[in-house]
Parts: C-alpha cells; structure tokens; sequence
C-alpha cells in the first residue's frame, strides 16, 4: 500500500541560525520542504524534542489532502497521539469534501510522563487579540487564567510578512518588542517558509491552516515552555466555522510536552481594545494592518484599521501614534462592511457612540451602516444556503 511520508531532518545550524527542517513526500507530487529558523542564541540549548509534533502538525492538512496513510518517522507521546485523532475528526467533519480520514503512523511512541505547566509561551502579532492576551494573562494573580505565569511570547516572520521581506519584519517585530518589553515578557523571533505548503496544497490560509504552523513555532520553542498559549481571531459570539484557530480544535494541538490553551474568546472587539488603552506602548504600537503597502505599519484605511480607529476613539484616543493620521470620516461614510459580523461591530460601536455623545463619529457610523444595509439580507441568504450545503456535504460524504 502506498503511503506519504514525513522525513525529519537532523538540525543544523546555518548563518547564526538554528534551522528545523521536514519534507514531506507522496506519491505523484512533488516533494514538499518546510524550514524554520531561530537565531542561535534564541535556540540554547537547541531544542529537538519537539520537532516531531511540529512537523507533524505544518503537513497533517497536506496529508488528508493527498489520503493517504501519513507515516512519521519519529516519536510521539499518547496524548499528542489521541489529540492528533481528535484534530483529524474535527477536519473531516467540517470539510468532507477537501480532507480525509487518514491513518497515522509513527515509527516510534514514547511514553513521557506529561509535564506540569511551569511557564507558558504566547504567539504574537502586535495586534489586538494578541496584545489583549498578554495583558490579561501578565497581569492576572498566578493560576486565574491559565496554571503557569506567561513568561515570553514568540512572533513568527513568514505568516502575515512574506518570508523574503526581512527588512519589513524586523521593523514590525521592533514595534512588538516595544510591547512586549513594556510587560516584560521576552519576545522571541522565528521565521519559516510555510506559505509555499499552504500554496502547493491548496490550504485556505485564514480558515484552515494559519493555526497548523503557529503551533510548530510554538513547539520548537518547548525546552522553555510547557503551555502554548492561543490568542483567539473572533469572539464566541461571531465565530463560525471552519476557522483555523478556534477554541474547540486548537486544544487538540498539545501533546504532553506542550499543552495548549484558547485564551480570549469570550471579550468582544471593543472591550479588548479598551483593555489595551490603559498601555501606551500597545497604543502606540498595535499593528493589525494586512492590506499596508508596508505590513510593517498600518495603512488607516482597511476595516481592520478603521475599526481599530474607532474604538480607540471611543476610548479617548482621538490622535493614536500607531496611525500616520487620525480618522478619515467622510472615508468612514463610505466603506464597505464585508460581511455580518463586521456590520454587527460596527453597530455596536454606534450604540456606544450614541452612549458618549460621539456625534460626528456616530453621523458617519449610521451612514455607513445604512449604505451596507443590504449586507444584513445577504447574511441570511448565505445563512440558508450554507445550512443546504452542509446537509449535502454530509449526505455525500456518507455514500462515497
């Protein structure tokens, strides 16, 4: 029987530069390479225990999509084993028609004894959900939020900036360390080229695969750290699925060395960034731009920005420094909401503009609100016809 196979490579130290590196093979394709770096004093000592659940993890959507028996040649423990299930199963039930059921395969199964949580490791960004973790969980009594202090936080170059933009990231990832220093947590540098896998594959990068290399950064990270820690995209009331990160598979991503937690969900956009007002580094600094000539900076335009924009407003910050210029409101009257969440959002900012007596900003709202009124009826068209499809995809799924 055929099968795919993942090959781990011995790690090297290339350019000042630790680097992991898999290929994943199967038959009839092309070999597909994935590399992480970590500058080597980030790296001591070098980690290599958890090289085989982060390679694993970056080519499981690879491997339900070729379906295939994936084997690994490595060593994993039973928990990562059982959660891997899980994780498979959350896939397959959510997009039949894309991914398979695969049997998994490992050369070798240890059997540590699972570590107690003494310090946790956050992803971040620089942006809002990110910064709104690490306030809340630096700044929480040991044990509230999660059972170990959050002692560092690890930005990967290669997910939102392209790989081949080093000078770009370097400027984003000074602005993070601003932040991070304000709360001082350490903020540690990976880069990686794993968009060419979600490219090869055909992997939608925000509702499938962004979380998959997230979490292989984060092992690679685990001879320091025992509890990966998740800032969530959407809160419980806008989630919907699939997505890539959310609270109910981003659990099935630990193993025994490293535990993961969601952390976030249940705050909306508004109360998160009022959270964040109280630290003018994270004012100062937030970057929460993808659509920036530079993605080093925020380009004041897209929703994220002009939402961003508006919340700190109605917080006070009228002239935030992360932003070249201060609120366009005519721009505002005129943007388009992409979907129902994003009008629910900005709904609520209305409500509370009204609260404030933030007239201008509420005359701007209400007319933009109002030129996007049909992207409500869309909502509920899309909600029916999504509802139809997914009968469907299980219906078929069933009969193959």
């Amino acid at each position: 029987m055929q099968n795919s196979v993942l090959e781990i490579h011995p790690v090297t130290i290339e350019g000042g530069e630790v680097v992991y590196r898999g290929i994943f093979c199967a038959p009839c394709r092309n070999d597909a390479s994935v590399t992480f770096r970590v500058p080597v004093n980030e790296s001591e000592p070098i980690n290599e225990s958890g090289m085989v659940e982060a390679f694993t993890l970056v080519f499981l959507l690879p491997a339900m999509r070729v379906g295939l028996p994936f084997v690994v040649n490595g060593a994993i423990d039973a928990n990562f084993r059982r959660n891997l299930e899980q994780l498979k199963g959350f896939w397959t039930n959510l997009v039949p028609e894309k991914f398979s059921m695969i049997e998994t395969k490992f050369t070798d199964c240890e059997e540590p004894t699972p570590e107690v949580p003494k310090a946790a490791v956050s992803c971040f960004s620089g942006g809002v959900d990110s910064c709104y973790t690490a306030i809340q969980i630096s700044g929480s009594d040991d044990g509230a939020i999660i059972p170990c202090p959050l002692e560092g936080m690890v930005m990967v170059h290669g997910l939102d900036i392209p790989f081949r933009q080093s000078e770009v990231f370097e400027s984003a990832f000074q602005r993070s360390e601003k932040i991070a220093s304000s709360l001082n947590l350490p903020l540690h540098r990976i880069s990686t080229d794993v968009r060419n896998i979600q490219k090869q594959f055909d992997l939608d990068w925000p509702t499938e695969y962004h979380i998959f290399p997230v979490a292989s950064a984060l092992y690679l990270f685990s001879h320091r750290y025992q509890l990966a820690v998740i800032p969530p995209g959407y809160s419980y009331d806008k989630l919907s699925l699939p997505i890539g990160s959310n609270p109910i598979s981003d659990l099935f991503l630990g193993s025994g060395r490293m535990g993961f937690f969601h952390h976030g969900a249940s705050a909306g956009r508004f109360d998160k960034v009022k959270a964040i007002c109280g630290h003018q580094a994270v004012s100062d600094n937030a970057r929460v731009c993808f659509e920036a000539s530079r993605l080093d900076r925020n380009c004041g335009k897209c929703l994220k920005c002009c939402s961003l924009q508006i919340a700190l407003q109605l917080n006070g910050i009228r002239e935030p420094k992360c932003f070249s210029e201060p609120i366009d409101f005519q721009y505002l009257e005129n943007l388009a909401l992409e979907n129902h969440s994003v009008r629910g959002t900005f709904q609520e900012y209305a409500k509370i503009s009204r609260e404030r007596g933030e007239m201008q900003l509420l005359s701007s709202l209400e007319i933009c609100l109002e030129k996007n009124r049909h992207v409500e009826e869309y909502a509920q068209q899309q909600k029916r016809k999504n509802r139809f499809n997914n009968k469907l995809k299980r219906f078929l799924s069933k009969i193959r």
